[in-house]
């Protein structure tokens, strides 16, 4: 009968094992990664209040630092500070993107690509495939 219960408790442990790693599988899939890039004089500070609001994410970047950020999925009402200024916007982390802040003084080269989208808050390439926007 010994060898009934620890064949059972073993098989109860296996399972316990598979869902557990089921469900941490499951909850990864759920999480989208940021990578901010500053390019600025100084620090650059976003804050993330998802819809609805249950958390806030609040991610800075010091100086010629780049950071990647895990946040869940989903549409975001964002606050950002950079160069000075405060914008409010919304980002949409339906795909991870990356985010490059580009230098106070200059208007980048270019307006980046679906996914690297450079970021100046004087004047911001508003492009209908970009996730990042402000009010």
């Amino acid at each position: 009968m010994s060898k009934k219960i620890l064949f059972a408790l073993l098989l109860v442990l296996v399972a316990a094992l598979a869902l557990s790693a089921t469900a941490f599988a499951a909850e990864e899939e759920d999480l989208v990664g940021v990578t901010i890039i500053n390019r600025t004089s100084g620090l650059v500070y976003v804050s993330l209040l998802p819809d609805p609001a249950t958390v806030v994410y609040f991610l800075d970047v010091r100086t010629g630092e780049r950071e990647r950020f895990t946040v869940p999925r989903g549409r975001y009402t964002h606050t950002t500070y950079a160069c000075g200024k405060t914008v409010y916007g919304k980002l949409d982390l339906s795909h991870q993107v990356t985010l490059v802040f580009t230098p106070c003084a200059s208007d980048p080269a270019n307006s980046g690509e679906r996914g690297i989208e450079k970021i100046r808050l004087d004047s911001y390439p508003f492009r209908s495939d970009f996730r990042f926007s402000f009010d």
